[in-house]
C-alpha cells in the first residue's frame, strides 16, 4: 500500500489515520461524514487527514495554506475539524491536529489560523494545548448566532522570535506617560 511506505498510516486499535490523498476511494464510498466534508478532502488532500474504523470515516481534518495578504506569510488554515459523537475523547482528534501541524511545520507554515466557537471549551482546551492563543474574538460568527474565537499558532521560528521580541518591546518599553514625565539629562 502506498500509504504504507509513505509512513502515512497510524494505527491505534483498530482506527487507521489516512492522509486525504491516500483515502480519498475510500472517502468517496465511506458513511459517516457528510458530502461538504467529502468534497473539503478532495480539494485539499495534501493537509488533510481522515480516520476510518473498518469501512466508516469516522473523523477528518480539512486545512490548507495560502499567503496571509498583508504579511505575505504562509499561513495555514484548519478549516473543520470533526469527530464521530462515539468516538469523541479517544485521543483522535488530537492526534490529527498533530498530524496536521507537523505536515504543515514541513511545509515550512509560518502559522495557523482556525476558528472555533467560543463555548466550545473541549475545543479551546485541545488547541491551547497545542500553543493555540486565542488571538482575536468575532461576534455573532456563527449562523447560530454564537460568537468564535480566532486562535493562533506561531511554527516558524522567525514568527517565535518576532513574537517573543514583540511582546518584551511591549513590557520593557515606557510608555508614553513615562516619557512626558522623565527627565532627560542635561548637557553641561
Amino acid at each position: 500500500n502506498r500509504a504504507k511506505k509513505r509512513g502515512m498510516v497510524n494505527r491505534t486499535s483498530s482506527v487507521f489515520f489516512f492522509q486525504a490523498e491516500d483515502g480519498i476511494r475510500d472517502v468517496e464510498r465511506s458513511r459517516g461524514l457528510g458530502d461538504v466534508y467529502k468534497r473539503q478532502l478532495v480539494g485539499w488532500p495534501k493537509l488533510c487527514f481522515i480516520t476510518k474504523k473498518e469501512n466508516n470515516c469516522i473523523a477528518a481534518i480539512v486545512s490548507k495554506t495560502a499567503p496571509h495578504k498583508k504579511t505575505g506569510l504562509l499561513r495555514g488554515y484548519i478549516a473543520m475539524l470533526a469527530v464521530e459523537t462515539e468516538y469523541r475523547r479517544m485521543g483522535i482528534s488530537k492526534k490529527l491536529v498533530q498530524m496536521t501541524l507537523d505536515r504543515m511545520r514541513e511545509q515550512h507554515v509560518d502559522e495557523c489560523v482556525l476558528e472555533t466557537e467560543a463555548v466550545n471549551e473541549p475545543a479551546l482546551r485541545l488547541y491551547e494545548s497545542f500553543g493555540f492563543i486565542r488571538d482575536k474574538m468575532l461576534p455573532c460568527y456563527y449562523l447560530n448566532g454564537n460568537d468564535a474565537y480566532r486562535l493562533k499558532l506561531k511554527l516558524s521560528p522567525k514568527q517565535i522570535i518576532n513574537t517573543m521580541i514583540f511582546s518584551c518591546l511591549l513590557y520593557t518599553s515606557p510608555s508614553p506617560r513615562d516619557l512626558s514625565t522623565s527627565r532627560m539629562p542635561s548637557s553641561a
